[in-house]
């Protein structure tokens, strides 16, 4: 079957095998698909549910980044990490201050 139109096709359900546009697929209620793979970009004004974030690039927030677990290898930054709770790590290398409002215990 083939259909070709220059205007709108409203339906109520549409069983098909492929679509093919050029064009845009607009939806106002929920997509459910198998994976969605892009070339380009996915773009969100709410919220993205997940179970995990696997990425080779960069994860790029101008928001807060709410998180049970960061675990994080060769990080540059230039903002402001804060923790309300406890920060465990190897080293704590600094150019600046470092400050505490409660004990410091060392070793040496």
């Amino acid at each position: 079957m083939f259909i070709n139109t220059s205007g709108n096709v409203g339906v109520g359900t549409a069983t098909v095998g492929n679509l093919n546009t050029g064009g845009n697929v607009s939806a106002t209620g929920n997509v459910t698909g198998g994976n969605v793979l892009t070339g380009g970009l996915i773009s969100a004004t709410g919220n993205i549910t997940g179970g995990n974030l696997n990425t080779s690039g960069a994860l790029s927030t101008s928001g807060n980044l709410a998180a049970n677990n960061v675990s994080v290898t060769n990080s540059l930054t230039s903002s402001v990490i804060s923790a309300s709770g406890t920060i465990t790590g190897g080293n704590l290398a600094t150019g600046g201050t470092a400050s505490a409002t409660g004990t410091i215990t060392g070793g040496n």
